[in-house]
C-alpha cells in the first residue's frame, strides 16, 4: 500500500512538473470534420467520417502541430438470396505530428505520421445457416499522411489528402476530404 502510495506521488510532481504554464501553454488553432473514402485490404470501398484537432506549442516551429484524432466507418453487406447481412465498424482514436510546409498562395502541403487504437467489430448473420457470431479486437496502427490545404477564406480551409494505418492483415488507404476552420495559428 505504502509502494502504491509513493508511486502515486511520484505521477502526480511529473504531471504537475509537465503541466502547462502560460508561457509554455498549448493552443488550438484549428478543428478539421473531414469525410472518408476507405479502402480496406480485401474489400470495396466505403464511407466514414472524422474530427481532428490542431495544437500548436510555441516552444516549436509554427509549422508543426499535434493532432487528437478521432476516425469511424462502418461497412454493412446484405445477400438477400442467401439470407446473409455483414458488418464491420472501426472506431479509431489516434495521435499524429504534423509538418505544414511554408509556402504562400492558394495551397498549403503537409506530411504527417502517428499512432492510432483501432477498436474493430465484425459480425455475420444467417438464420437460414445457423450463422450468429460476432467478434471484436483492438488494435495499435502507425499512420502516414500527406495532403493539401485550400483556403477559403483567411478562417475556413478545404482539405483533401490521403492517409494509410498500418494494420497488419487489415490496412486501410483513405482520401479524406472536408473543411478546416482556423482560430488564428498556422
Amino acid at each position: 500500500m505504502l509502494r502504491r502510495a509513493r508511486m502515486l506521488v511520484i505521477l502526480a510532481a511529473l504531471a504537475a512538473a509537465a503541466a502547462p504554464t502560460p508561457a509554455r501553454a498549448l493552443s488550438v488553432v484549428n478543428v478539421e470534420g473531414m469525410l472518408s473514402t476507405i479502402f480496406e485490404s480485401g474489400q470495396s470501398s466505403f464511407s466514414g467520417t472524422g474530427l481532428r484537432v490542431h495544437v500548436q506549442s510555441p516552444l516549436l516551429i509554427p509549422e508543426i502541430t499535434f493532432v487528437p484524432v478521432m476516425e469511424y466507418w462502418r461497412n454493412t453487406n446484405t445477400l438477400e438470396a442467401f439470407d446473409i447481412k455483414s458488418s464491420q465498424n472501426d472506431a479509431a482514436l489516434g495521435f499524429e505530428a504534423r509538418y505544414t510546409f511554408p509556402r504562400e498562395g492558394s495551397f498549403k502541403p503537409y506530411l504527417g505520421g502517428g499512432w492510432s487504437a483501432h477498436f474493430m467489430s465484425s459480425e455475420v448473420h444467417s438464420p437460414s445457416l445457423g450463422l450468429d457470431k460476432s467478434d471484436s479486437v483492438t488494435r495499435g496502427a502507425m499512420t502516414l499522411v500527406g495532403g493539401i490545404q485550400m483556403p477559403i477564406t483567411p478562417k475556413l480551409s478545404n482539405m483533401i489528402e490521403l492517409k494509410f494505418h498500418y494494420l497488419p492483415g487489415d490496412s486501410q488507404t483513405k482520401l479524406n476530404y472536408g473543411l478546416s476552420y482556423n482560430f488564428g495559428g498556422k
